[in-house]
């Protein structure tokens, strides 16, 4: 269950948005954010991962929000300036919230 107290972070969701140029067609993440919220946030745990040959920390962390039909695994979120790659979406309750854990590369 969300309880208001609970959700004492503001969060910001993005979703991408593609440019075709004629040429190529690119994703961009600069138009104003699709929404800002309140959420519940907390790590869950931390990992290393190998990526071009370097060593980068991944955190992954859990935000719990009121519920909203428009937040797709394509989409991201910004917390204290840190992107975060969303890897699943859960629905608390009938409508009632989301739960979406995220991940992040930490340097």
């Amino acid at each position: 269950t969300l309880f208001a107290g609970n959700l004492n972070r503001r969060i910001v969701i993005e979703k991408p948005r593609q440019i075709d140029d004629g040429l190529s067609a690119t994703l961009d993440w600069t138009d104003a954010p699709m929404a800002t919220v309140w959420a519940n946030v907390q790590e869950l745990a931390g990992r290393e991962s190998l990526l071009a040959s370097q060593v980068y920390a991944v955190a992954v962390t859990r935000f719990q929000i009121r519920y909203r039909g428009d937040i797709t695994v394509k989409c991201r979120i910004v917390y204290t300036e840190r992107i975060y790659d969303i890897t699943s979406i859960s629905e608390i309750g009938v409508q009632e919230g989301l739960e979406l854990l995220a991940t992040v590369h930490v340097e």
